[in-house]
């Protein structure tokens, strides 16, 4: 009888904690499935735990500012925008000091010419996080698409000396150094981000177009350095959520 009672007592405690953990348990599985290029599948458990959570209401400190946000960011994946905007409104509604809400707010925000509203998302990043190198990045983006390469420079500077092993800093540094046309400091940053980065499947475009960026520049400038191949020890997460905006760029011009 008491080892029955023991049993039945488990039992009870593993499904509370089943449904006490289950928003969370779903709200895991979903960003997994984002991060396997599954936005549709990682909606549907966004919602799930969504649902859980306003069935349990306040058992489970499920914050709903983060639902609304991951949900932001898997609409932006999808090219969904408007949605993913009035998500992103909804997460910062709920909680304005919310730095990842604003600064994907602020990347959506430049994506269709919204520069006011960019500059202003990324200030409260950097308000509410000093050290968040992504956000310093966006804003360097944002002032070189207004033409102001001296706001830039610094903002892009900035976020590679607060994450130096970042590919993504070291490419956009040494674009925006191509773009303006100071060749020597293009060459390094690209040669840098070449022989630093290991090259991966997340990277591979990047990799193969800072290399052709290398080669028409080191064609046009005799002392330029020795070229380097895709190698080095320096990696960076995988299935982590971009921090910065990735500019295109051609590499016929």
């Amino acid at each position: 009888m008491k080892n029955r009672i023991l049993l039945i007592t488990g039992g009870v405690l593993i499904c509370f904690n089943i449904f006490l953990f289950l928003p969370k348990i779903l709200f895991f599985v979903g960003n997994v499935l984002n991060s396997a290029n599954s936005p549709q599948a990682s909606i549907n458990f966004y919602e799930k735990a969504k649902a859980c959570k306003l069935f349990k209401q306040e058992i489970f400190s499920f914050r709903e500012t983060d639902y609304y946000t991951q949900l932001g960011i898997v609409l932006m994946d999808m090219k969904r925008y408007p949605e993913a905007e009035a998500a992103l409104d909804r997460a910062l509604h709920l909680d304005n000091n919310n730095e990842i809400a604003h600064e994907y707010l602020g990347v959506l925000s430049v994506l269709f010419g919204k520069f006011d509203l960019a500059f202003i998302c990324f200030n409260n990043v950097i308000r509410i996080n000093p050290n968040r190198a992504g956000a310093y990045g966006n804003r360097g983006l944002t002032y070189k698409k207004l033409g102001d390469t001296l706001d830039a420079e610094k903002d892009y500077i900035k976020a590679l000396e607060m994450d130096p092993n970042s590919p993504e800093m070291m490419y956009n540094l040494a674009q925006f150094y191509d773009d303006i046309g100071q060749v020597m400091p293009a060459i390094k940053y690209y040669q840098r981000l070449l022989k630093e980065t290991k090259l991966t499947k997340q990277n591979q475009a990047m990799l193969v177009n800072a290399g052709a960026c290398l080669l028409q520049l080191q064609a046009k400038d005799t002392k330029a350095l020795p070229k380097y191949n895709f190698v080095g020890k320096a990696t960076f997460p995988q299935n982590k959520p971009a921090d910065v905006v990735k500019e295109k760029k051609k590499t016929e011009r």
